[in-house]
């Protein structure tokens, strides 16, 4: 095969991407050979008619397989994946504070006397995302179970309910969830992991960048009404769920339930609001990530209604 020809495959073949990986499997051939058919000789990309035909047939494709689950199916993923990018902002937070203080070389303080039970219930939330996610749900109580003996034993240490508290807010919410709605028949696909996944890679990032982690930060208007998506880098999700929205509606579907949720946190817990903005305006916020929550079922409702789930 000759130069021009061999990297006109490969650029064919980097388009064929668009497409699923079992769409792929199954006619990945019969299309790379028709789109190398409609090349004039000589030329070393495929004409932009075919590029643009072939990467929107792909969209296409991705969304009727995503959709082939069904709409029950569906929206259990999205609560679980919800629950798994709410329960990400823990050890994202540990995580954090971590790093932050570590280049600072303050890493001792975190983890004077007990205060490291804290940041042990970060790893046991890690376990129970990749448990809820994979459906495992006896391994969701286990880690729950476990969770409550830390936040217990800080409670019988130190007569302090700082744990108990983190216990409620943060992981006692997606264990519900989980418990609930995980199945290991439908359980999310491992290309939707990137959500939680990306929430503890941002709190990673900033505190590389030296930016105080949210842990340490001062309780302020923007944290009430926006955690955690009060920078720049955070909004990232967002963006790629929002782009991700023409082929799959979850993703987007699960940062704002997850988004709702964390308004609960950040808005009523530790008698916030007398503080920030007032609790009507936390309870409008709520509303309103409810309603885009509902308008993004209804969405899935009509795609799924549009392109029935195949029954071979």
């Amino acid at each position: 095969m000759s130069g021009g020809a061999g990297r006109l495959e490969r650029r064919a073949r980097w388009l064929l991407r668009a497409y699923p990986a079992a769409y792929r499997a199954d006619r990945g051939e019969e299309i790379i050979g028709t789109l190398l058919e409609a090349v004039p000789s000589g030329r070393d990309w495929p004409p932009s008619r075919e590029t643009v035909a072939l990467a929107a047939a792909g969209l296409r494709a991705r969304r009727a397989a995503n959709l082939r689950q069904g709409l029950a199916a569906s929206l259990r993923q999205v609560a679980v994946a919800g629950a798994a990018v709410y329960l990400a902002q823990l050890p994202a937070l540990g995580l954090g504070a971590v790093v932050w203080s570590a280049r600072r070389g303050h890493l001792s303080f975190l983890f004077w006397e007990y205060e490291w039970l804290f940041y042990a219930l970060g790893v046991l939330a890690l376990v129970i995302i990749a448990a809820g996610w994979s459906g495992r749900r006896t391994l969701v109580a286990a880690g729950a179970a476990a969770a409550v003996i830390a936040a217990m034993s800080f409670l019988l240490m130190w007569q302090e309910w700082d744990l108990m508290i983190v216990l409620a807010e943060f992981i006692g919410p997606p264990v519900v969830v989980f418990l609930l709605f995980a199945r290991r028949i439908d359980r999310p696909p491992l290309s939707l992991l990137w959500l939680p996944g990306l929430a503890i890679g941002v709190a990673l990032a900033e505190s590389l960048a030296g930016t105080v982690p949210p842990l340490f930060a001062p309780t302020t208007a923007g944290t009430t009404l926006l955690s955690p998506y009060t920078t720049g880098l955070s909004l990232v999700a967002v963006l790629v769920a929002v782009c991700w929205l023409a082929t799959d509606v979850r993703p987007l579907a699960s940062l704002v339930l997850a988004f709702a949720g964390s308004r609960v946190v950040y808005g009523f817990a530790y008698d916030r609001p007398s503080v920030t903005v007032g609790p009507a305006v936390i309870t409008l916020g709520i509303t309103a990530s409810l309603v885009v929550a509902c308008a993004l079922a209804w969405l899935l409702r009509r795609r799924i209604h549009a392109s029935p789930p195949t029954t071979s």
